[in-house]
């Protein structure tokens, strides 16, 4: 089963608003191949997932955008993880022109929170780059940035010689560099 739809209306000549979305019941044991290169079982898989998007043009050279995404995993039993993610990004456009020839300056700022049945995820991140139009048939673009990770996860301790679980919540916080070249 698979159903997806998207919608657009332009609220003035300088801003809109979209939404997007997607439901799947899945039970093809090759579903994930090309993210995660692993066959997983025919366990039935219920994923929805739907953006919520802003744009505004404050001139006619700049772009602000605000999305807002969520996607939900669900399976029958307990052999897989149940997961929802959110997230929120902000990215602005304008054109560099003025410095380098048919260039778009680009910002972007992030957050994701991960729900896990046994951690949960929250991410920030910022980046700024730019893409430059070639030609008219090649172009590259071109984003750096910085990303904060803080992690917190159940952990279960079996205590010896008595056959006692203690279970307590751990956490990681990283910094790491983000990039992308297209």
């Amino acid at each position: 089963e698979y159903l997806s739809g998207r919608l657009r209306y332009r609220l003035t000549p300088r801003s809109d608003v979209a939404a997007d979305g997607e439901y799947a019941k899945d039970f093809r044991p090759d579903r994930d191949i090309d993210e995660t290169g692993l066959v997983q079982s025919a366990q039935p898989r219920w994923r929805r997932s739907f953006n919520l998007i802003g744009n505004y043009r404050p001139t006619e050279t700049a772009t602000a955008t605000l999305t807002y995404g969520y996607q939900g995993t669900d399976y029958q039993t307990g052999d897989f993880a149940d997961s929802r993610v959110q997230t929120l990004q902000f990215a602005h456009a304008w054109d560099a022109g003025r410095i380098f020839e048919r260039t778009i300056g680009r910002l972007g700022l992030g957050y994701a929170r991960g729900d896990f049945d046994t951690s949960q995820v929250d991410s920030y991140s910022a980046t700024v780059g730019s893409s430059w139009d070639a030609s008219e048939v090649l172009s590259v673009l071109f984003d750096v940035g910085v990303r904060y990770t803080r992690t917190e996860f159940t952990t279960l301790t079996l205590l010896a010689p008595t056959p006692q679980v203690t279970e307590s919540v751990e956490s990681t916080r990283d910094w790491s560099g983000i990039g992308e070249v297209l």
